[in-house]
């Protein structure tokens, strides 16, 4: 049994490389995770510090380096191999977008932010809504589970923004419940940050467990698929 790392692009979750990391610690509650090489740097679980050699990169000029370890354009996912594995490569357990980098003559250090760390820079708003710094608009839906309200939430803050695709699957668009939501007001926009308004959702009186837990797609992409619990 043993751990297997990948470099995937951020945005498409296309596998580029494995990446050897010999040695990290990591931990996990329902919905993010963290985790870390040494002692150097340490991050807490929604900002991840890795410090890996140059020698453990299949690159050997700054050039190369720099485009395996491209600050929002690469990710890195784990797996785990064990006996009887279906897939060679392991069962996905933690997938993260790197940031920016530290880099000495040795080594370099760079965070590994989660999905719901990164939905802590996307914004409920609906792209071209802000005219001379103003807005009017509203995103509200009615008639939705609280699971439904987060799967529209993320989708509205990836896929139906300009540029703005993540490897992620919004699993529960659109399900049908009894939960409405109508203050998403483009006005408030240091408030509606996507992993605050999750928080919001999954703390309500009975808001559902959330994550997100990263699989193999085909034999070429990784995803992040959206899971949480139902109302019932």
């Amino acid at each position: 049994m043993s751990w297997r790392h990948y470099l995937t692009d951020a945005r498409t979750g296309e596998l580029i490389t494995p990446i050897d990391i010999p040695s990290f610690s990591w931990q996990m509650t329902v919905s993010d995770f963290g985790f870390t090489t040494q002692q150097k740097n340490l991050g807490d679980i929604d900002e991840s510090n890795l410090t890996l050699p140059w020698s453990a990169l299949n690159a050997d000029t700054p050039a190369e380096r720099n485009h395996l370890l491209s600050m929002g354009r690469r990710a890195l996912c784990s797996a785990w191999v064990f006996d009887g594995v279906a897939d060679k490569r392991g069962t996905p357990i933690m997938w993260g977008a790197l940031g920016e980098r530290e880099d000495t003559w040795l080594d370099t250090t760079f965070p590994v932010y989660s999905p719901l760390t990164l939905m802590g820079s996307r914004y409920a708003i609906r792209d071209g809504v802000f005219k001379d710094m103003k807005s009017t608009d509203t995103v509200s839906w009615t008639g939705l589970s609280y699971r439904g309200l987060a799967s529209n939430l993320i989708d509205l803050a990836t896929n139906q923004k300009n540029g703005g695709t993540l490897p992620f699957d919004c699993t529960y668009v659109n399900e049908a419940g009894n939960h409405q939501r109508t203050n998403y007001q483009a006005w408030n926009v240091q408030n509606l940050d996507i992993k605050s308004l999750l928080t919001n959702l999954a703390n309500v009186q009975g808001g559902p467990d959330m994550t997100f837990r990263p699989y193999w797609s085909d034999d070429k992409h990784v995803r992040c698929r959206f899971l949480a619990g139902s109302d019932a």
